[in-house]
């Protein structure tokens, strides 16, 4: 049975009859010619311009067969702009040079950029060994290298090396054993024509590093390379969080804070990734907007960077470790306190020593513990003859170890030019000493009114340098350690530091430049090479030197930055709220960054400042990585209130000895953001950068301005004040009250904290005989279970791992505490659990939310094995 309608359509048709049929809607669009008119206007407005681009003004779209001139595009977002050469470069310039240029942008590159290296037999075989430029001028106006080398080596499962070198030069990178692609965790390839190389994670192809979206530009000393880390999140350079604009120069000099790593987080795979930049001469690195790394180097020889694929930042910083081969030896018990030293340089040495006998004198001993003494800065000289120190200065020495303190030598990394000196003759003799640029004499230098000539650390013959070294180092001043000073190569003369033949020198590398010495003065190998080129590894070098005269177990302070491997105090800190703020974010900058144990003079070098700024950056450097005053600023330079405060903070680092100890045996960064355990927060890092981790059980809220009265703290988990257990709840901002005496630190849940009490102490050594307190912090109520963990690590291989498992129930309520030891009992360490405190029980001694057991356990004789029925607190707390 058809259907009605059809049913009269077939009856119609018989009779002869067309039936009614429906116009498509398509049919009805199309023949409407309003439409058809609208069509037209929007293809020829539309199409036909993008057609013509393409055709005319792009270089994308080419000739079948390669041609080397036919790259790029300039029809790209103005946030994928990378400058092309120097910023007054012209509009008639910039085109010659095969770049964009608009009046509104400048002079920019093409996407992909036309300068780039290719190779030239890319169809016939594989990557050459020699790769040419598509351009034979670079954006510089001067000539491209000619033939240039390429390769990626594997370093272990974690690290690979990207190189360029030019091969027409003497000195050829040496491959380390490669391991091959397919057993890594990342995999990397090599584009061609154009060479490309790019780094992606194996385990779900996300990209780690790419290098085609700028420019590859080398020339006769000068590098161009960019870098792009597949995400918009990078920290590192010796900062914290890296803003589209920043800038900074790696360079060896008196106020060097950048480290040539970079950090980079992705979010939508939660990894951290990096790369570590080899910068032995002046490399400037660029952070674009559309966070495209650029690296403009002073380049030699060779150039690379190493790949370092994480995941975790634990495991970045272990691959950092690795790739720098930092092997910190065992830091002294000594080192963990306090050190006070005379920076005071142009003061007479007798008044040093007359103000340090006077300390050792007074009640300043009994009053404000302190560890370390330097007596002044520049106290020693290379080829000093210690004998002609003045005597008061051994005797100051001498009471210093009386009283249980430890001497620390400063010693200026430069040789005085005195001819009348046998090191200075010696040193000539054995061609030691850097070179003036055109004679065959040392180049002199000064510092301040000093005539003096340079070591070659780097270049010398090192069976010559370890014979010098051995003779004329200092090392018989029964000195506990040495603070090397000037090991940037410093220089005050007068006169041109940088040559103007090298086609790139940015005002910033100028300024870097102004106190080391002249870029053009030569090394002492037959070559003659420019300093420049190896400036950035003489402090690494020196302090190489100086471990193999002094010992390996030697303890070295260093004021160079770059590839030291050792603690580096910082100068030329102005004494402002404003840079102890910076101070605080470079701290933790510096500690992702591979650099652990740095930190500036408390209350910076200035020459002014104000009490409650003393306070409060004491309270911050009681817990970084070093805790270190000038004499000027030592406690006894305020009132009496501020003294007592002070002594709190020095006693709060003294208490927490063996955990912040344990935390640097363990190779953990101990100052971090936040972001180390709680890689989610990193959407807020720049509002948290006012608080900080102190290791992973600690959370620290220093007060970073004048006359706050309240601090707002972010808490990522359950946290406890530790001095009276308020418990802070997780994911909130909490606004706290302080008075000058707070320095607001929490406790993390789950975490067991070791603490000793002060009461008389006067050194960080006598520590180690104080009985130990465990703060257990309780974590989350799971099954009606509580627990905890901590550890103490003595050292490297004895430690105590510490249990707790608190349990409630309507009919018990019961606290366990034990713990697996690795240790050897020994009589200069006190092992005894002389009481636990309990956070977040629920039950509480008077006056604070904490309760504490008395324990009173040495671990010399069997494990802790402790349980506590707390029944009877429950009823209590409940009438």
């Amino acid at each position: 049975m058809l259907p009605l309608r059809r049913q009269k359509e077939k009856k119609n048709y018989r009779k002869g009859i067309q039936p009614e049929r429906e116009t498509a809607l398509i049919h009805v669009i199309l023949l409407n010619k309003a439409f058809r008119v609208i069509v037209l206007l929007f293809l020829a407005a539309t199409v036909i311009p993008i057609i013509v681009y393409l055709m005319v003004f792009s270089r994308e779209i080419g000739p079948l067969e390669y041609d080397r001139n036919q790259v790029g595009t300039c029809g790209h977002l103005k946030s994928l702009h990378v400058s092309c050469g120097l910023k007054s470069i012209s509009e008639n310039f910039c085109l010659l040079r095969g770049c964009c240029f608009t009046r509104r942008d400048g002079c920019y590159h093409t996407l992909p950029s036309r300068h780039q290296y290719y190779n030239p037999s890319y169809i016939t075989s594989n990557l050459t060994k020699e790769l040419q430029p598509l351009r034979d001028v670079t954006p510089l106006g001067v000539a491209a290298i000619s033939y240039l080398q390429l390769v990626i080596e594997p370093l272990s499962n974690d690290r690979a090396r990207l190189y360029v070198w030019n091969p027409t030069t003497k000195q050829n990178p040496v491959y380390p054993e490669a391991i091959g692609n397919e057993s890594t965790s990342y995999i990397y390839h090599i584009f061609q024509p154009v060479i490309y190389a790019e780094f992606r994670r194996r385990v779900d192809d996300s990209l780690l590093v790419i290098t085609s979206r700028g420019p590859l530009i080398v020339a006769q000393n000068y590098l161009e390379w960019s870098f792009y880390l597949g995400t918009h999140i990078l920290f590192g350079l010796g900062d914290l969080h890296l803003q589209p604009g920043f800038k900074t120069i790696i360079l060896n000099n008196e106020a060097n804070d950048a480290i040539p790593f970079i950090l980079a987080y992705n979010a939508t795979t939660e990894m951290f990734h990096g790369i570590y930049i080899n910068a032995p001469y002046p490399v400037e690195v660029e952070i674009t907007e559309s966070y495209l790394v650029i690296v403009r180097a002073i380049f030699d020889t060779s150039f690379h960077i190493d790949v370092l694929c994480g995941p975790t930042i634990g495991n970045l910083m272990d691959q950092l470790m690795e790739q720098t081969e930092q092997n910190l030896h065992p830091l002294p018990n000594w080192f963990f306190g306090f050190h006070i030293c005379d920076t005071n340089i142009t003061r007479n040495l007798t008044d040093s020593v007359i103000e340090v006998l006077e300390l050792l004198s007074s009640d300043f001993v009994t009053e404000q513990p302190f560890d370390t003494h330097c007596i002044r800065e520049q106290l020693l000289w290379l080829g000093d003859d210690i004998k002609g120190l003045p005597s008061e200065v051994r005797s100051a020495i001498s009471k210093m170890k009386w009283l249980g303190k430890s001497f620390i030598a400063s010693m200026t990394a430069v040789l005085p030019a005195d001819l009348k000196s046998a090191a200075y003759h010696m040193a000539k003799a054995k061609g030691l000493l850097m070179r003036h640029p055109t004679l065959e004499e040392p180049y002199i230098g000064r510092i301040g009114k000093t005539n003096v000539v340079y070591v070659d650390w780097v270049g010398s013959n090192q069976e010559n340098l370890y014979e010098w070294s051995n003779q004329f180092m200092p090392n018989n001043l029964s000195a506990d350690g040495y603070m090397v000073q000037a090991n940037w190569m410093w220089d005050q003369s007068d006169g041109e530091k940088i040559p103007h033949s090298f086609p790139y020198i940015s005002m910033d590398m100028i300024n870097a430049s102004k106190n080391i010495v002249p870029w053009f003065i030569r090394q002492s190998g037959t070559d003659g090479k420019a300093s420049i080129f190896s400036h950035n590894f003489a402090a690494s070098a020196q302090i190489d030197v100086i471990r193999k005269v002094l010992g390996n177990e030697s303890f070295i302070l260093s004021e160079s930055s770059l590839f030291a491997n050792v603690p580096i105090s910082r100068r030329q800190v102005p004494s402002t709220w404003t840079e102890l703020r910076n101070l605080v974010r470079r701290t933790m900058g510096q500690s992702i960054s591979g650099i652990y144990f740095s930190s500036a003079n408390i209350c910076g070098d200035g020459e002014t400042w104000t009490e409650e700024l003393c306070i409060r950056w004491y309270q911050f450097a009681s817990l970084s990585p070093f805790y270190r005053v000038a004499s000027a600023k030592a406690p006894t330079s305020f009132s009496k209130f501020a003294q007592s405060l002070l002594r709190a903070s020095t006693e709060r680092r003294y208490s927490l000895y063996l955990y912040i100890h344990t935390v640097v045996t363990e190779r953990r960064p101990l100052l971090t953001p936040l972001f180390y355990e709680y890689p989610d927060l990193i959407a807020l890092m720049d509002n948290l950068t006012h608080q900080a981790l102190v290791g992973p059980s600690l959370l620290f809220a220093p007060v970073l301005l004048p006359g706050v009265q309240h601090i707002n703290i972010f808490f990522p988990e359950v946290y406890y004040e530790i001095g009276g257990g308020q418990q802070l709840i997780a994911n909130t901002w909490a606004e706290l009250p302080v008075v000058e005496t707070d320095a607001p630190l929490f406790i993390r849940a789950g975490h067991i904290v070791p603490i000793q009490h002060t009461k008389n102490v006067r050194s960080i050594t006598v520590m180690q005989m104080k009985p130990i307190h465990l703060y257990v912090a309780l974590g989350p109520l799971e099954n009606g279970i509580s627990t905890a963990i901590g550890k103490v690590q003595f050292d490297s291989e004895y430690k105590v791992t510490f249990n707790a498992a608190y349990t409630t129930s309507s009919e018990q309520t019961q606290l366990k505490l034990s713990s697996y030891s690795k240790l050897t009992c020994r009589t200069t360490t006190n092992l005894t659990i002389e009481s636990v405190k309990i956070y977040g029980s629920g039950v509480s001694d008077v006056g604070v939310f904490t309760y504490s057991i008395k324990v009173g356990h040495n671990l010399c004789g069997g494990n802790l094995n402790l349980t506590e029925d707390l029944s009877f607190l429950n009823k209590r707390n409940s009438i």
